[in-house]
């Protein structure tokens, strides 16, 4: 009911976080919550904490300015655990007052009507609907998911192109152990992202992604197979 979610990190997650290059993807899951408030609490100064690392420092200051731009994401600062904890409390009350009154719920829920919807089939709407939505989320690896994550590694595919590419909103298959065990032939295989149909307006994948994506994801060496 809170239509909340909260993710903390201290300033050496954020630098773990480079270093891993999981925060596109936290971001990513964050977004498909639908939660309409998404913050990101910053625990700790960075200028002070990152003084002696002016790299690092340029690095975690370009990844929040990312962030602010490319993301819906609400990015708080907070100097230590009992300013996050006096957030968190805030959050809570704040929501919790207008939720609590009359005129507050009845507003509320004129803000999230949807004609002809349930509560069933607006996963945010409850806090276990959310979470079991959210787990069968993470438990399917669609193919929309993997280019975000891959695509960096092709030469001549910069960031923009992969925003493009994901944005786009290509209808593809669930997962591609699946859908490269189902081509007739290897040939096919290859081609099997070209041939994907492009929305409105944009761009089909080029055949030598094409081919690329399916050599990298069906080679024995890939995930241990």
């Amino acid at each position: 009911m809170l239509d909340t979610i909260i993710e903390r990190k201290t300033v050496a997650d954020l630098v773990d976080s480079l270093n891993d290059e999981r925060m596109p993807e936290q971001a990513y899951y964050m977004a498909a919550s639908g939660c309409h408030l998404q913050a990101f609490v910053v625990e700790r100064v960075v200028v002070a904490t990152l003084a002696s690392d002016r790299g690092m420092l340029a690095e975690v200051n370009k990844l929040l300015s990312s962030l602010v731009v490319t993301t819906d994401l609400f990015i708080q600062h907070t100097r230590n655990i009992e300013e996050t904890t006096i957030l968190y409390s805030a959050v809570v009350w704040h929501r919790g007052r207008r939720l609590g009154t009359r005129d507050g719920m009845a507003s509320w829920l004129q803000h999230q009507y949807v004609k002809d919807d349930t509560v069933g089939g607006r996963a945010f709407l409850t806090y276990s609907l959310w979470e079991k939505r959210t787990k069968l989320m993470r438990g399917e690896i669609s193919l929309q998911q993997l280019w975000a994550l891959q695509l960096s590694i092709l030469p001549g595919v910069g960031l923009v192109c992969i925003d493009y590419i994901i944005e786009a909103g290509f209808e593809t298959p669930a997962s591609l152990a699946a859908a490269y065990t189902k081509v007739p032939s290897k040939e096919d295989g290859k081609m099997l992202l070209a041939r994907i149909p492009p929305p409105t307006g944009g761009n089909h994948i080029s055949k030598k992604v094409s081919k690329y994506l399916n050599d990298l994801f069906t080679a024995k060496e890939y995930a241990g197979h």
